[in-house]
């Protein structure tokens, strides 16, 4: 099984450790024995130079999954970066069984700098090249999700879009005939909205700092949302085995807001203890227990 990953430093795991990120659950949950890989190309240069380099890396292995998500991208590098990455995957006959894609803030772009650099562009740190506004912002991200979903469906990929940051607060967006044509049974809706995911983080104890990056809880929260979405009708081995009776989401707000009340009470540094408890808590879940990848387990009993 292929998997390919693609997002922000949401999904590259700012903060964290790689292996702590949704992108790496998802895909130990789906393939037990997979190899996960990130794709750490560097600052200017493009994907397609880099992939490269790395085929003899990837080409005889069975179960892959591929994160080529990077911090400061912007939508329109995810839709692209994603179509050269497929087509990449496709010359050496790995094309991906499933596409899972976080988006990313809509006042973000990609630029060239005379220099013939790249550039991610955004409202924290480079303003000064010109970011989108809305609700053209809204419009133009929405324009890069139909044009991957038609390119998905057109190559009989599977795939699940998970748009993460605010969109168009007025909501112009949805007039849109690109909008309302989106499949939304393959799009992971907050239930507070279009684009909600990262404000409800913030506002639950689930992020490390202000840009709203998860903890490792957050990111198994984000984890389980795809999976969910992802409805295999199978048991999931590894980290997700007991699948769709995990805690839900009243629970694991829970768990962060006692993680949020010790922290402060006993002064540590927020991400240790969050990782601390993360294994604590969920390991007796079998969050982090291993088994063969023949083996089948639901967890019948969470607690206790």
């Amino acid at each position: 099984m292929i998997i390919l990953f693609n997002g922000c430093s949401h999904t590259e795991g700012s903060g964290i450790p790689r292996v702590s990120t949704w992108a790496n659950m998802v895909c130990k949950s789906l393939v037990r024995n997979s190899t996960f890989f990130h794709v750490g190309f560097t600052k200017g240069q493009t994907l397609s130079k880099y992939f490269k380099y790395i085929v003899d890396v990837i080409k005889d292995e069975k179960n892959l999954g591929i994160s080529i998500a990077r911090s400061g991208k912007g939508n329109d590098s995810i839709c692209l970066d994603t179509l050269e990455a497929i087509e990449n995957l496709k010359d050496i006959n790995k094309k991906p069984d499933y596409v899972f894609i976080q988006w990313s803030g809509v006042a973000r772009r990609l630029i060239q700098k005379r220099s013939g650099t790249l550039e991610y562009t955004n409202p924290w740190d480079s303003p000064e090249f010109g970011l989108p506004i809305e609700p053209h912002a809204s419009e133009i991200s929405i324009y890069y999700m139909k044009l991957l979903e038609s390119y998905l469906k057109l190559n009989n990929i599977e795939y699940i879009f998970l748009p993460y940051m605010e969109f168009d607060t007025e909501e112009n967006y949805k007039t849109l005939s690109s909008y309302k044509n989106l499949d939304f049974s393959k799009i992971i809706l907050h239930k507070n909205g279009f684009g909600k995911f990262m404000d409800y983080f913030k506002k639950n104890n689930l992020t490390i700092d202000e840009q709203g990056h998860p903890t490792t809880l957050g990111h198994w929260f984000l984890a389980a949302e795809f999976l969910n979405k992802l409805d295999s009708n199978q048991n999931l081995i590894g980290y997700f085995d007991f699948f769709k009776c995990t805690a839900g989401n009243t629970d694991i707000i829970q768990i962060s807001n006692e993680i949020e009340l010790e922290t402060k009470k006993n002064d540590h540094i927020f991400d240790e203890w969050s990782e601390k408890e993360t294994n604590k808590n969920f390991k007796r879940r079998a969050l982090f227990k291993s088994y063969k990848e023949t083996e089948k387990y639901i967890i019948k009993k969470i607690f206790g």
